[in-house]
């Protein structure tokens, strides 16, 4: 395993996403008949980079630990997959719960549990890096 390759890849896939969080945000903050596309836009790319940053997770450092660890080790890249997750399962009801309302949803309800979503993405993220620096420095 070349962990500091692995590291410079996870981190330039949790860095892409934390900069969606902000496209996200703009996208938000845009009004009139732009908004829809913005947040589809903005929507699509959030899905791929979450995606990206998931698979990468667990092709590069969460199966590979698990097949060649066991202990505290496999423990925390368990907990780790199980946070990926938990994170993509409530994007992805986020995701599907507002667009069977269709582009007349975009009211302050959207608005402010997009906002909350964002920010979770961004905490789970954030953690996210600093588990995954912790794990690899553990091997």
């Amino acid at each position: 395993m070349d962990v500091p390759a692995i590291r410079n890849g996870f981190l330039q896939k949790a860095k892409r996403v934390l900069f969606l969080v902000e496209e996200k945000r703009a996208a938000l903050a845009v009004r009139g008949a732009e908004q829809w596309q913005a947040l589809s836009l903005a929507r699509f790319h959030m899905l791929r980079g979450l995606n990206e940053l998931v698979l990468f997770k667990e092709e590069r450092i969460i199966l590979p630990i698990l097949l060649e660890r066991s202990g505290p080790t496999a423990t925390t890249a368990r907990a780790l997959k199980n946070r990926n997750l938990d994170l993509q399962h409530a994007y992805d009801a986020f995701v599907q719960r507002w667009l069977l309302q269709g582009a007349l949803s975009i009211s302050a309800d959207y608005h402010a549990e997009a906002i909350g979503m964002m920010a979770h993405i961004e905490r789970e993220v954030q953690a996210d890096i600093a588990a995954v620096g912790d794990l690899l420095d553990s091997l």
